[in-house]
């Protein structure tokens, strides 16, 4: 019975020894687990302790040149420090030049508003001067416009005066004209009537009479002595004026004179006929140009004009 007893505490020994067993094995199997992972993480943990040893040389270095720099400024701002100490001495120095400055410049700002005061009253005296001088130029204004208007009246009065000058310059020329061309014919009739006398024939065309020729010249010196008066008549009415009063025999005399003399004594009769049938300028060129073409042999003969603007009838 202690035998089996022995053997059954042995057994029973035995199995919780091997149950131990089991579980120390179970646990160095979980350790050895623990262990490779351990080392595992040991590897994983060296490896990254070299990559941190490296970053933070690589910082170290970082910091060291940074260091280098911030001494380098360190030693610059000293420097500027020390100009800017220099620049401030100087400042505080031209400074007080500027106060001393501003001070004079004060007093000579106080002696120019006194200056100022001044001239503002004599600039209130020279204002009132001023109206003064304007109301006197507004006056003398007036004056002008009036003197301007009486300058404007002498002008036309002036003009009208050369106008009636001017008249009374081409009615003189025309009464001299006439004057000559009277002689003129007077000698021709003193010569006509010798002539009659000598050969006692009858003459178709008489000339005019002392008595005519008087007449003519007195009727024309009349009318220049009238424009002379009243200034208002011009040439081209006193002129018909002269027509009219000149004897229709004299003209006719004239006429016939002028068509039957040679082309020499009919050149002198051109601006008697000019006169009396008050023929214009070209008119009276085309009678001169007529009168040398017909003289001439290679002249060219003039141009009298087409339809209604010729001078003469066309012969049919």
């Amino acid at each position: 019975m202690a035998l089996k007893e022995c053997r059954e505490e042995n057994e029973q020994q035995i199995i919780y020894e091997r149950n131990k067993a089991e579980t120390l094995e179970n646990e160095t199997k979980d350790l050895k687990l623990r262990i490779s992972t351990a080392d595992e993480r040991f590897s994983e943990y060296a490896t990254n302790a070299e990559h941190v040893a490296q970053s933070l040389r690589q910082q170290s270095t970082q910091l060291q040149e940074q260091l280098n720099e911030a001494q380098n400024l360190l030693e610059t701002e000293k420097e500027e420090k020390l100009t800017a100490l220099l620049r401030n001495a100087e400042i505080s120095q031209s400074e007080e030049i500027l106060r001393k400055e501003l001070r004079m410049e004060r007093d000579e700002a106080n002696e120019l508003h006194e200056k100022n005061e001044q001239l503002t009253s004599e600039m209130k005296v020279k204002t009132q001067e001023l109206k003064q001088c304007k109301i006197e130029m507004e006056e003398i204004k007036t004056v002008m416009y009036k003197n301007e208007e009486k300058l404007k009246e002498i002008d036309e009065m002036q003009r009208e005066i050369s106008e009636k000058n001017k008249t009374i310059k081409v009615l003189n020329q025309r009464l001299a004209d006439l004057k000559k061309t009277l002689q003129k014919e007077f000698h021709s009739a003193k010569s006509f009537e010798a002539e009659k006398e000598r050969n006692g024939n009858c003459i178709a065309a008489k000339p005019p009479t002392n008595a005519i020729v008087v007449a003519t010249s007195a009727a024309v010196a009349n009318d220049t002595l009238a424009c002379e008066h009243c200034g208002g008549v011009s040439a081209t009415t006193s002129s018909s004026i002269v027509m009219d009063e000149v004897n229709f025999k004299y003209l006719k005399h004239v006429i016939v004179k002028f068509l039957t003399s040679r082309e020499v004594e009919a050149r002198h009769l051109i601006r008697a006929v000019a006169t009396l049938l008050q023929l214009t300028k070209d008119e009276e060129k085309l009678l001169q140009d007529t009168l040398n073409w017909k003289m001439s042999w290679f002249g060219s003969k003039p141009n009298h004009g087409r339809g209604q603007h010729s001078f003469s009838i066309p012969p049919s």
